[in-house]
């Protein structure tokens, strides 16, 4: 129980209080107070012998916090200098503490103390280092937590955004505890781990802790343990075979190699020899297995996986006791419980990528420890930089895990939105701490806090918003249409977007605190990004149904205006140029994302197509209304065609090129053209693929049905029918046996389970011949397809089918290591970043 009182009258939220006068008049006889009417006898006492610096770190905060509440000043030192008999405010490990009887030795992790004996405070948790020999800087902050908590739960302090101006700090005249305080609290959750902290006192307050016992590759470890650089070349058998090769482009190992279990084990150890209480084992993404005797021996699919994970969980039982090993399923293409084996060996902790009540259910024989990875945020989902989820979600969320005792989450993604999903950041982590907490009354808390006399329409902005996101986090995640057009045209529309622009405005007339206008400020910034994105949209649905100049103009100029505002929030010169600025102190504005992806909307999921990356002068100087024509490519008969892929011969000379486009009509580095012609029993497709840098082209072969797609490649969608309902789907590299054919809309039987999916099984009998022609820095291709394996009769003239061709460049790596790619299409896809999408198939006529 706890007593402070405020000027405006209001009591903390989330305190506790004795009601009435009879009950007031007794909480004041218990009460300890610490400072009253400007004065204070206390001081802050830190041991004499503390951990790095940490206690007084915890003191100095608290000090700062205190005077800017009250003005008064508690002075600090150490132990022993404090004079015997004063009341103090004890931190940390103190002998005081001891002496209390408080079990301060006995703390791990963020387990953390505040306890009243006699007229002295104390404040205690853990405070040491966690370093690892990969992050010597972790450390347990537990005296620190307690120091949080305190303010927050008997000062009314609240850490609702990273940085100072996210710290609301109410002003006192009494600050009084209970006299009978003592809460020994460890948090519900043992760590919230994510790569990118916000800031400490920020991710502290709110139990976003730091996994520092748990070694993550965000859920990747085969190429960590058998990296390609050290044994691509010394030792192919270590990564898989596929399509007949053995190859370490595509991210899979041989893991029925004893050699490379060896190395997965000497790689776990490593980590829990160097401090970790857990590591992670996970195979890559897009994993496809090892097609060797051995391997397949291993039995199939997902069930590979977990078999294979379980022999390692078991060895380093044996190994390592005492150990955790983190296995990451329901994940990629381990969706089902194990059928082999009924549980996992006590050393495991399964680490669920999905989570419903269901999924749940469904894996709790398998292990009685699990955690979670949370996809909630991040920009790679559909919305980038957008909000994305409500108050609401998150606490059910938050229950749902307390319900099924999960130990930790780990995040894909958070931060990018500090101001609009400010209030669902505060709720997450304050039930994190405690998930029995009302969500609502959370809600309110923090906009009071955070917006003070400005509290109406922030809140209705919010509100308002959250209304409108609730279908998304409810219903749409996996049901409803999954681009960026539709998801963010949907839930950001122009009423929703204009209220909210009205009430910022409204809330900045109302209170111009220092701190509050800065909060008010960042949500107006991130609105108004989220205004540039959707405006674009909104015109150019308007330009979809009525294409002309005028509305291509104002489409052109909502992209403009867009650009010009994401190269407002970056350095233009000196030292920091191309760094994100420093809006009112806001630590990581937009996730303190590159230029480059908040230009492109995002990653994966995220990344903006058409109209976003349109070259709209050169549109203008060839006065082109995207989206007015189609593509039409005419195919002559052919005599004499040779596979050699050099296009020497006389009928490719007769043939029309055809010029690729960058696929959603951006601009294009690198052209590219093909022609087509055919004969009695095939059609052929030719292509010459511009490559300025070609001395650069890492290509390797990948094999059969190997993926192909993840280096320099050919694309092609064949429809015969013309029907734009099924199609064939081709691809290769510029490198012998190094191809991948699929097929999809051939199965008509809705109860099949390929039914409207792609069908990579399907092999095709179809060749193709490449040649690099390094002196005029390009390469070219030749393509021979019988018709008989597109299960179509010999083309006659004036037949149609429909038809794309795509090609993915790789122009070397980026700033952060990752392959530059262009895609470019001959007929462009101006809906999404999609080649085989067969609303933008063109016309093949046959002459």
């Amino acid at each position: 129980m706890m007593k402070r009182t405020m000027p405006d009258g209001r009591l903390p939220i989330l305190a506790v209080f004795l009601c009435g006068a009879v009950c007031a008049q007794a909480a004041a006889q218990s009460a300890l107070t610490l400072i009253a009417d400007g004065r204070s006898a206390y001081t802050i006492v830190v041991p004499d012998q503390e951990s790095g610096g940490r206690t007084t770190q915890a003191a100095e905060f608290l000090q700062k916090c205190l005077k800017e509440a009250s003005d008064v000043e508690l002075p600090i030192a150490a132990e022993t200098a404090h004079a015997e008999g004063r009341p103090a405010i004890y931190l940390g490990a103190t002998r005081a503490a001891c002496r209390a009887g408080l079990p301060v030795d006995a703390l791990v992790n963020w387990d953390h103390i505040k306890a009243v004996k006699g007229r002295d405070l104390f404040l205690a948790g853990r405070d040491c280092s966690a370093a690892t020999l990969d992050r010597p800087k972790a450390e347990y902050l537990g005296t620190m937590k307690a120091v949080l908590s305190f303010l927050q739960d008997e000062a009314g302090v609240r850490f609702l955004m990273p940085g100072p101006n996210g710290i609301h700090v109410p002003r006192l005249d009494t600050l009084a505890v209970d006299a009978g305080l003592h809460v020994e609290r460890r948090p519900r959750f043992l760590f919230y781990s994510y790569s990118r902290p916000q800031e400490p006192i920020y991710d502290i307050a709110n139990n976003y802790f730091p996994g520092t016992h748990y070694r993550s590759w965000s859920g990747h470890s085969y190429y960590r343990a058998v990296p390609k650089e050290k044994y691509a070349k010394t030792h192919p058998e270590y990564f898989a075979l596929i399509g007949g090769v053995r190859t370490s482009t595509q991210g899979h190992l041989c893991i029925s190699n004893p050699e490379v279990q060896d190395l997965m084990i000497q790689h776990m150890e490593t980590y829990l020899d160097g401090g970790y209480e857990w590591v992670q084992i996970g195979q890559t993404d897009g994993y496809k297995q090892c097609e060797c005797a051995n391997c397949s021996a291993m039995g199939d699919g997902g069930e590979r996986l977990l078999r294979f994970h379980r022999k390692l969980a078991e060895i380093m039982k044996q190994r390592r006791p005492g150990k955790r090993v983190v296995i990451l399923a329901p994940y990629g293409p381990v969706q089902e419980p194990p059928a082999t084996f009924k549980k996992f060996p006590d050393n495991v902790i399964l680490e669920m990528c999905r989570y419903t009540p269901e999924t749940f259910d469904a894996w709790r024989h398998v292990t009685d420890q699990r955690a979670v990875y949370v996809y909630n945020w991040g920009s790679y989902r559909p919305l980038g930089f957008l909000p994305k989820t409500t108050p609401r979600f998150a606490a059910d969320q938050i229950r749902l895990f307390a319900k099924n005792d999960v130990l930790g989450m780990y995040k894909c993604g958070f931060g990018e939105c500090l101001g609009l999903e400010g209030p669902v950041y505060y709720v997450y982590g304050q039930m994190m701490g405690d998930p029995s907490l009302d969500y609502r009354v959370l809600e309110d808390d923090y906009y009071r806090a955070a917006f003070g006399k400005a509290y109406a329409p922030m809140k209705t902005l919010f509100t308002q918003m959250y209304k409108r996101l609730e279908l998304y986090v409810s219903e749409g995640r996996g049901k409803m249409a999954s681009s960026p057009e539709d998801v963010i045209s949907y839930f950001f529309p122009p009423t929703l977007l204009l209220s909210m622009e009205k009430n910022v405005k409204l809330a900045q007339a109302l209170d111009e605190s220092p701190r509050v206008a800065a909060r008010i400020r960042l949500v107006g910034k991130e609105l108004e990004y989220v205004k540039s994105v959707a405006s674009v949209f909104h015109l150019c649905h308007a330009y979809q149904l009525h294409p002309s100049w005028t509305t291509f103009d104002l489409l052109a100029e909502a992209v403009e205006a867009r650009n010009r505002l994401i190269d407002s929030f970056y350095e233009k010169e000196g030292r920091n140029k191309g760094k994100m600025i420093t809006f009112d102190g806001w630590p990581r504005f937009l996730g303190n994302a590159g230029r480059d992806e908040v230009m492109a909307g995002g990653k994966l999921g995220a990344h903006l197509a058409a109209p976003f990356n349109w070259d709209f002068a050169l549109l203008r100087e060839k006065k082109i209304l995207p989206g007015t024509g189609g593509k039409t490519v005419r195919v002559p008969r052919a005599d004499g065609i040779t596979l050699d892929g050099r296009l020497s011969e006389p009928t490719w000379a007769q043939t029309k090129p055809e010029e690729f486009v960058e696929m959603n009509m951006g601009a294009l580095r690198e052209p590219t053209q093909f022609r087509m012609c055919y004969d009695d029993g095939h059609v052929y497709l030719g292509f010459v693929c511009e490559n300025s840098a070609i001395e650069k082209m890492e290509v390797e072969p990948l094999g059969e049905d190997g993926r192909a797609w993840i280096q320099e490649c050919i694309e092609i969608f064949i429809d015969p029918l013309g029907n734009r309902d099924r199609y064939c789907h081709l691809i290769f590299n510029p490198v012998p046996n190094s191809r991948y054919d699929g097929r999809k809309g051939f199965v008509t039987d809705p109860l099949h389970p390929l039914y409207n999916k792609n069908d990579p099984e399907w092999d095709g009998d179809w060749e193709y011949a490449a040649h690099v022609d390094a002196a005029n820095k390009r390469w070219t291709a030749e393509v021979r397809i019988p018709f008989a394996t597109l299960e179509t009769e010999p083309a006659r003239s004036g037949a149609k089918w429909c038809l794309n061709v795509g090609r993915e460049h790789y122009a070397g790596k980026t700033h952060r290591g990752k392959k530059d790619q262009e895609l470019s299409l001959w007929s462009p896809n101006l809906e999404s970043r999609s080649f085989g999408a067969p609303h933008a198939f063109g016309d093949v006529v046959f002459e």
